[in-house]
């Protein structure tokens, strides 16, 4: 059974569990940083192009990984934190966690 994001927000709601999805975070993490946003995406970008087209998944793990870096600053912790709660797998299925982040290996 496939779930979207309003059924996963009201399976919380009803389990009395405040957990703030990965939409908030980003949405926060945009607020609070828009003095240099600039600069993180240029990071962002700059690792992007350097290292994306680097054979093995592992490694496009490891540049995803640090371009969110780049992207949520201070917030990567928060952020992926948000991102692992969000599998409705963790309310039905015994905890399970199937949206795991990943964070590569570096080339």
């Amino acid at each position: 059974m496939a779930y979207n994001q309003d059924d996963v927000v009201d399976i919380r709601m009803e389990m009395g569990r405040q957990v703030m999805d990965y939409e908030q975070v980003i949405e926060n993490i945009i607020e609070q940083g828009k003095r240099d946003i600039d600069t993180r995406a240029e990071t962002a970008l700059r690792i992007l192009v350097r290292y994306g087209q680097i054979d093995g998944s592992h490694h496009k793990l490891w540049v995803i990984d640090q371009a969110v870096r780049a992207l949520a600053g201070v917030y990567y912790d928060e952020l992926i934190s948000a991102y692992r709660n969000d599998s409705p797998a963790n309310d039905l299925e015994d905890g399970d966690d199937i949206y795991e982040w990943n964070e590569g290996i570096p080339p």
